[in-house]
């Protein structure tokens, strides 16, 4: 399974924030939750990505600069991800059983997102994420890496 899931993703801060603010029966981290739920779902359907099994999860986070850290980006990013994969049927869950090992990458490039790589046998380098985002959305997609 490979999947491209535009926009910027919110880090951990911003889990963690959105986490303490609640008015009354809203929550804002449920909110970002359910968002985020929603959009990843219908790229799912709309690539019509099939149930996976137990396996190994690269990421590849574009961002449009520099200002965020990558712990911090990959951290809210991949919570973020893994739930809604769970919530929209294509994992049964996102514990030790379910994930035997993931790498993060991140890159600077024109259109934020995060391309998602799942497969039973390994993790994919770097470079070989690079490649299958330029066949994924296309050769602009990110610039030279600083």
């Amino acid at each position: 399974m490979i999947l491209w899931l535009p926009g910027r993703f919110p880090g951990l801060n911003d889990l963690l924030g959105a986490k303490s603010s609640q008015k009354g029966n809203w929550n804002a981290y449920a909110d970002l939750k359910r968002r985020h739920y929603g959009q990843i779902k219908l790229l799912c359907q709309a690539k019509r990505v099939e149930p996976v099994g137990p396996g190994y999860f690269t990421f590849l986070f574009i961002e449009s600069d520099r200002r965020r850290d990558p712990d911090n980006i990959a951290a809210g990013g991949i919570k973020l991800i893994f739930d809604s994969l769970v919530g929209a049927d294509v994992m049964k869950g996102d514990s030790w059983a379910h994930v035997l090992g993931f790498v993060a990458y991140w890159q600077v490039g024109a259109r934020p997102g995060c391309l998602v790589n799942f497969t039973p046998d390994g993790l994919v380098e770097k470079g070989a994420m690079l490649l299958k985002l330029e066949r994924e959305i296309g050769k602009d997609a990110h610039k030279e890496d600083r």
